[in-house]
């Protein structure tokens, strides 16, 4: 009986290891693909058929210009950090083993995921109603 405690404790600590090493490569994976897909954005709006036309509504203004940074690079940052911390908030719960340390930072990546949909609903309400006050297309 006591082997089998041994091996059952060998075989634990083998997939404990596994479960770190895999959830150190998502993160630094999911990093990467956020970043190496941030060129994909400026493609999004791209009209084919108006290649070689000039564009008169092509200038550049300062309204335009947040709005693109918004739209294109800040939302998709923030969407993406809270979908990262709710996938590692369940995939610490999932590993946590009834340990009470762990299931209390389990929930605290919960918790900022939550957060983080409450402030990105606030912020989103927040820039839309100022821009309606403003006059801001």
């Amino acid at each position: 009986m006591e082997l089998f405690a041994r091996q059952l404790l060998a075989i634990h600590n083998i997939i404990s290891e596994f479960y770190m090493r895999i959830n150190k490569n998502i993160s630094k994976l999911t990093i990467l693909a956020y970043f190496l897909s941030l060129p994909l954005s400026s493609f999004a709006d791209f009209d084919v058929g108006s290649v070689g036309q000039p564009n008169p509504s092509a200038t550049i203004t300062p309204t335009g210009l947040f709005n693109s940074i918004l739209n294109g690079i800040a939302w998709p940052f923030i969407v993406v950090t809270v979908i990262v911390l709710f996938i590692l908030g369940g995939f610490k719960f999932i590993t946590a083993q009834g340990e009470p340390t762990k299931i209390k930072e389990a929930r605290l990546f919960l918790l900022w995921g939550l957060i983080g949909i409450i402030v990105i609903l606030i912020s989103f309400s927040a820039v839309i109603t100022i821009k309606s006050i403003l006059g801001i297309n």
